[in-house]
């Protein structure tokens, strides 16, 4: 069992590791200078807006931590989505208005 009494994946069962909480770091202070901070996935109705956790778009256990397959999320869309191995992305949004 993890926190919050749910279950943790695989890819987590031995905790966050000092290398992947850096690079976690750097995406989000990324985040917050190109995009505001706001979440990247922003799923309609789902969506908190600020981004604070990070989201691997093609699974920790494909790509590791390798920050060219990670992109900041809030944590509700990243729950939403789950893991990609499994379930896909839901589709993207225009970042910009014409």
């Amino acid at each position: 069992m993890g926190v919050l009494g749910g279950s943790v994946s695989k890819g987590w069962g031995r905790g966050s590791t000092r290398a992947h909480r850096r690079v976690r770091e750097e995406i989000l202070r990324v985040n917050l200078i190109e995009h505001d901070g706001m979440c990247r996935l922003a799923i309609p109705g789902v969506c908190t807006g600020l981004a604070d956790c990070v989201h691997h778009t093609r699974g920790k256990t494909v790509t590791g931590n390798n920050p060219h397959y990670m992109i900041a999320v809030c944590t509700a869309c990243n729950l939403r989505t789950g893991d990609p191995t499994r379930t896909p992305d839901p589709p993207g949004r225009s970042a910009t208005r014409w």
